[in-house]
């Protein structure tokens, strides 16, 4: 089914999938809309707390905390900069 541009309608799209199927044809599959919100919470919240069954869980958690330690240093870091503070060892 071929879109027509109209200038109206929505702003927000989200990709989904995309394949070729042809020389010089490539197909895409998009959500718009609310639609393309609630698939964006759905992928934060599985990546925040993924699922029991997901075999990644534990390394996905401990990427996250290292990730959240790593924030919270490059803030007191930033926050000692706009003292003008010497560096403290960790």
């Amino acid at each position: 089914m071929a879109l027509t541009c109209t200038g109206r309608g929505h702003r927000l799209f989200k990709i989904v999938a995309g394949a070729v199927s042809a020389s010089g044809v490539r197909r895409i599959e998009a959500l718009t809309g609310e639609a393309a919100l609630d698939y964006g919470r759905t992928e934060r919240a599985l990546l925040k707390d993924p699922p029991p069954w997901c075999a990644v869980r534990r390394e996905m958690r401990k990427v996250r905390e290292q990730l959240e330690r790593a924030g919270a240093r490059w803030e007191r870091e930033i926050a000692r900069l706009k003292a003008g503070s010497r560096p403290v060892r960790e």
